[in-house]
């Protein structure tokens, strides 16, 4: 679908599932979480194992990031922010110590946590005087993802 589809801007993509995205299943239904990366003229899709092919990044197991900033540079690296929280990169260490330090997310903030089934989002603010504008630095809201799905489908009545 993603191959065929006509393409017009850059964007990253995470694909997976909470059953399937682990490496340590052995089985033939681990597909891993991939990145997507695709734009008008590329299509680029990578595992943890082949993301990063440069000493600038480090491969971390069951980790697909991308590096907002290109390395070496005076930015903070992504992977070395990684890297120091690795083995416990819940939804609050994310958003406290790695996306509000790196300020990447500054339209739309979202962090995923499978183990939680949880979503936590924060939005910018096209003008907010008593608090920070960018999105890695608001508030984020925690959305239960389990009772979310389990909303009963809306009635749509004739008018």
């Amino acid at each position: 679908m993603l191959i065929n589809a006509q393409r017009t801007c850059s964007v990253h993509l995470g694909l997976g599932e909470f059953d399937r995205n682990t490496s340590t299943k052995n089985d033939d239904h681990n597909i891993g979480f991939l990145g997507i990366e695709y734009s008008a003229k590329e299509f680029n899709v990578f595992s943890w194992q082949d993301m990063y092919n440069t000493s600038q990044h480090p491969v971390l197991k069951d980790v697909v990031y991308w590096d907002p900033h290109p390395q070496p540079s005076s930015h903070e690296c992504f992977g070395s922010l990684l890297v120091d929280h690795y083995g416990h990169l819940d939804a609050p260490s994310i958003i406290r110590n790695i996306t509000s330090l790196l300020e990447t997310g500054n339209t739309l903030n979202l962090v995923l946590d499978y183990a939680e089934n949880a979503a936590y989002i924060a939005y910018s603010a096209p003008d907010d005087p008593k608090g920070p504008i960018e999105a890695f630095n608001r508030v984020h809201t925690r959305i239960d993802m389990a009772k979310l799905f389990a909303e009963p489908a809306p009635i749509i009545e004739d008018y």
